[in-house]
């Protein structure tokens, strides 16, 4: 009897390490270390920024931020998605992916052109929303995080090289601003603080790539414009997206002022630290399931994650208040409710990232994906028309908006992919 529980256990054993050895199970915890240094140390180092600037200082930093990732999402374009589902399909043809991130070079620079003369634009015309001498240091930070190049090594399934520059270029973010950073700065200093982190980052990144035996090839215009449009969809969801997560910190600036957008921020700061724990999980399943249609490793994930993830959310929502004063200071007391959205928020969320990409890749119906958060753009558009007529934009009932949208996202997402499964299996041989 002896012999055999040990016999059990070795097994045990032996089945943990072939797990850990699988592509998914390395990708994974390559892009859980990528996502949660990107998140969390610029979240580790938000208390102490709280009590370093004044409270509207702190809004137009979390302000600056937003517009920031507004405007990756634009010289992104999608690529994160698409770039690595074509890679992921084409991983023999190096002579195909040398001139693809040839391709996504060329388009990232002229979107970043695009991208920097509309915040000019919009600075000329609203000083008071973004100041002009604020506009050149969003766009040095835009620039420095376009060529981080995660996209090429998802789709190549090593990620392991690239996370150690990743968690290197953050680390050094960190020790940049505890040693410059102090009342007497703004927030100009720390935004080139952030692009410098960031610029090394996509330098060691671009070096990775013909480490590993790839190179930057010009490709032809044609390709280049049917690389654009192939991506167009992705970003179009991506943009949708970005209307009720990234803009919204912008919106709530603009509309109730930046002590408001403090506030937003600073709970949605908590809540992306949150996805770090989550999001990196429906990163690696997506290329992996594109290539294997793999519905177990859905359903796996779904059960061993999601319960967890339920149960922080409601632990750290039952003391909300609390995290917020202990976190960003006293100012930021009385924040607790937004917070708690935000907790409910991180729930749905789960779901919805796990039956978006990953889930239709398994359907080949990828596109489907695309839709529901585009669908999901124009509702949210509409809540918060609706709520700035009834001039009630607040923190709060932004929060509230996001929640509906992710909501009624996830449950698309989740009916719509039961349909066609059951379509599917329904098809005679």
């Amino acid at each position: 009897m002896k012999n055999i529980m040990i016999t059990n256990k070795l097994s045990r054993i032996g089945k943990i390490k072939l797990l850990m050895r699988h592509s998914v199970a390395k990708n994974a915890i390559a892009l859980y270390i990528i996502q949660a240094v990107k998140i969390l140390a610029p979240f580790l180092i938000l208390p102490y920024l709280s009590r370093v600037f004044t409270k509207e200082e702190f809004g137009v930093y979390m302000v600056v931020l937003s517009l920031s990732a507004i405007g990756l999402i634009v010289t992104d374009f999608g690529f994160n998605l698409s770039a690595t589902y074509e890679i992921a399909k084409k991983r023999e043809n190096k002579k195909y992916i040398n001139e693809l991130i040839g391709s996504v070079i060329v388009i990232k620079l002229c979107l970043l052109f695009v991208c920097s003369l509309a915040l000019y634009t919009y600075s000329f015309y609203f000083p008071e929303v973004i100041p002009h001498n604020i506009v050149i240091f969003i766009c040095l930070n835009i620039f420095s995080q376009s060529f981080i190049f995660s996209w090429f090594f998802q789709g190549i399934e090593k990620m392991k090289e690239i996370t150690l520059f990743v968690v290197a270029s953050r680390v050094i973010y960190l020790i940049l601003t505890v040693l410059l950073i102090d009342v007497d700065s703004s927030v100009n200093d720390l935004i080139v603080l952030l692009a410098i982190s960031n610029l090394i980052g996509s330098v060691l990144s671009i070096s990775l790539v013909y480490k590993y035996g790839y190179k930057v090839c010009i490709s032809s215009l044609r390709n280049t414009l049917l690389h654009f449009k192939n991506s167009s969809q992705f970003f179009i969801s991506r943009a949708a997206v970005g209307v009720y997560t990234s803009s919204s910190v912008f919106i709530v600036g603009a509309s109730a002022g930046v002590a408001q957008a403090a506030a937003y921020g600073a709970c949605e700061k908590v809540y992306q630290g949150s996805l770090s724990l989550t999001q990196p999980i429906s990163q690696a399943l997506f290329p992996f399931i594109a290539r294997t249609k793999s519905l177990r490793s859905l359903s796996l994930v779904l059960l061993v994650i999601g319960f967890p993830v339920a149960i922080f959310c409601l632990l750290i929502g039952l003391y909300a208040d609390q995290v917020m004063g202990i976190v960003f200071g006293e100012a930021y007391f009385n924040s607790g409710q937004v917070l708690q959205v935000f907790l409910i928020i991180t729930s749905i969320n789960f779901i919805s990232i796990i039956m978006g990409y990953p889930a239709f890749s398994a359907l080949d119906k990828v596109h489907i994906a695309n839709y529901t958060v585009i669908f999901g753009a124009f509702l949210h558009l509409g809540l918060l028309t609706y709520i700035y007529f009834l001039k009630e934009i607040t923190a709060f009932n932004v929060a509230c908006a996001v929640l509906i949208t992710e909501t009624i996202v996830m449950l698309l997402r989740v009916s719509i992919f039961f349909f066609y499964k059951r379509e599917i299996n329904n098809e005679p041989n």
